[in-house]
C-alpha cells in the first residue's frame, strides 16, 4: 500500500512538473547543432541509442590520467546550436566514472555563443593510472535551456521551513 501510494504521489508530481515545463517553456523538441571538426582525427559526438539524453564525445588523442590528476582534454570540435537559449553541459560517462574513477568536472558549461574548441576537464578519482584511448568516448554533453533572469535587489526574502539551513540540513 505504501509503495503504491509513494509511486502515485511521485508519478503525479512528475506529471505536474512535466505539464508546467511544457506550458511555461514551450520549446521545440528538437535542437539542431552544427559541429565543426577542428582537426583530422576529431569525430562527431554520437547518440549511442535513440533514448540517450546525452551526446557522447570522443577523444581525438590518447589521454593518460594519474591518480588524483585533472586534465583539460581538447575534443577537437566546436559547436553552433541553432538557437541562443541553450547551453551544453559536459558530464561524466557513468561507466567510465564507476569502472575507472574518471569524472568530468562541473566546469563544463559551454555557452551557445562560444565557437572555440570544446574541452572537458577530466579528473581521475581512482587509485590507478587510467588511459583513455584515441577514439574512445570520454564524456557526454547534454543541451539544456537557459532561462533569462530578471534580477531584483531585495532587502527581505520570504520565510520558508528550511530557512538558511545549508549543507546536509535535509539529510545525509
Amino acid at each position: 500500500m505504501y509503495v503504491l501510494g509513494a509511486f502515485c504521489i511521485g508519478a503525479c508530481a512528475a506529471l505536474v512538473v512535466a505539464m508546467i515545463i511544457d506550458v511555461e517553456i514551450a520549446r521545440p523538441k528538437k535542437l539542431k547543432i552544427k559541429f565543426k571538426l577542428l582537426y583530422e582525427d576529431a569525430q562527431m559526438p554520437v547518440h549511442v541509442n535513440q533514448f540517450a539524453a546525452g551526446l557522447d564525445f570522443i577523444t581525438p588523442e590518447d589521454i593518460v590520467l594519474k591518480p588524483g590528476e585533472s586534465k583539460s582534454v581538447p575534443l577537437g570540435i566546436a559547436w553552433q546550436p541553432d538557437r541562443g537559449d541553450v547551453y551544453l553541459q559536459l558530464k561524466s560517462r557513468s561507466g567510465l566514472a564507476f569502472k575507472k574513477g574518471v569524472e568530468a568536472s562541473n566546469a563544463g558549461v559551454i555557452d551557445s555563443d562560444y565557437r572555440g574548441e570544446i574541452h572537458v576537464l577530466l579528473k581521475n578519482s581512482g587509485r590507478d593510472e587510467v588511459t583513455i584511448k584515441k577514439g574512445e568516448r570520454c564524456c557526454q554533453g547534454v543541451a539544456l535551456p537557459v532561462f533569462k533572469i530578471d534580477m531584483v535587489k531585495s532587502e527581505a526574502l520570504s520565510a520558508t521551513e528550511r530557512g538558511s539551513k545549508g549543507f546536509g540540513s535535509t539529510g545525509a
